[in-house]
């Protein structure tokens, strides 16, 4: 099965401590499977929930960081929507690298900050929105002023409270989705956009996706393509989450010329941590091999884990790193596979 994932922005990673104050996260698990209504509802196969804390519809934003590098300081801005008229407890629980260290985060979402878990709820028809998530972890006390100074990077899983039957337990009735910027030298910013999705018990092991690289080349614009891949696991029909133990899992990618079809290169195995995303930069020289081609399809599949992936490709601008981001396809077809 073939897989791919991607990387909106460099990234730069430095050694730093676990942070203070950080709430570690013992598992993530689901309440019992719901059964499908009226064709015209959209629920969900199961639904995430936390132990003695919020059980309802659970949303997985791939990528959500705060990463310095030489040419620009790259930032995540976040937007949680209660779409119902109702009050729910929201948790967020924010997993990833912290200058090369594992963390785990877990806050409760409100329509002006973030909050001690379970000390607050996300009021009706309300969006908490932050410029800059990782420095509200900062402001809250979650990671220290020399933490964010650092490389930042990992996912955000966020779950609705279900109060009851109907709330909560239905797609659209919370959205999560975040943009990836950075402030431009002649005033402004320049960033992407990314929706969270419901996780779900059909999470992909496998995606694909698009790489151009068309540095050098006269007479057409100058682009490169980054991914990202978050280690999200996936739920089981028992209603916990299923993220191999919780033992990382390893990806490996592999390029197929656009020009002939046939494989061009192969990355050696990448270790992904529970929860974790890692960032890939330039793609195509991971996997161009001898090929001189400026296009490539790229799978990346999880080849050892029990678990599930999903990512972002991001196309960027070599002189201005203006981004143009794509979600990463599942690929879990068997009928015409590339071998």
């Amino acid at each position: 099965m073939k897989k791919i994932a991607s990387l909106l922005a460099p990234l730069a990673l430095a050694v730093a401590a676990m942070p203070a104050g950080a709430a570690t996260l013992s598992n993530r698990s689901l309440a019992a499977p719901v059964h499908r209504g009226a064709a015209a509802v959209r629920r969900l196969a199961t639904t995430p929930a936390v132990a003695h804390q919020a059980t309802g519809v659970g949303i997985n934003l791939d990528l959500v960081g705060r990463i310095p590098t030489s040419d620009a300081l790259f930032k995540t801005s976040i937007d949680i929507a209660n779409n119902t008229n109702t009050d729910t407890q929201v948790d967020a629980y924010f997993s990833g690298l912290i200058g090369g260290s594992h963390v785990d985060i877990i806050v409760s979402i409100t329509a002006t900050g973030i909050v001690q878990q379970g000390a607050s709820q996300l009021a009706s028809l309300s969006v908490y929105h932050s410029d800059d998530f990782i420095d509200d972890l900062h402001n809250a006390g979650y990671i220290t002023s020399t933490e964010e100074s650092g490389s930042i990077i990992g996912s955000l899983f966020v779950i609705y409270d279900s109060p009851s039957a109907g709330l909560f337990d239905q797609i659209g009735q919370g959205s999560v989705q975040a943009r990836f910027y950075s402030t431009h030298s002649d005033g402004g910013t320049i960033g992407v956009s990314a929706n969270g999705h419901e996780l779900t018990q059909s999470e992909p092991r496998s995606l694909v996706g698009i790489v151009h690289d068309t540095r050098g080349e006269s007479g057409t614009p100058q682009l490169y393509t980054n991914f990202f891949v978050n280690n999200e696991g996936y739920a089981a029909s028992d209603g916990s989450i299923v993220n191999n133990n919780g033992l990382p899992i390893k990806i490996r990618l592999t390029g197929y010329s656009n020009a002939t079809g046939q494989k061009t290169g192969q990355s050696s195995t990448i270790s992904i941590g529970p929860f974790e995303t890692v960032g890939l930069s330039k793609v195509s020289d991971i996997i161009r091999g001898s090929s001189t081609d400026d296009t490539f399809i790229v799978f990346v599949d999880i080849v050892d884990g029990d678990s599930a992936i999903s990512g972002l490709s991001s196309t960027n601008d070599v002189l201005t790193l203006d981004p143009s981001a794509a979600q990463l396809r599942p690929a879990d077809w068997s009928a015409g596979q590339p071998q």
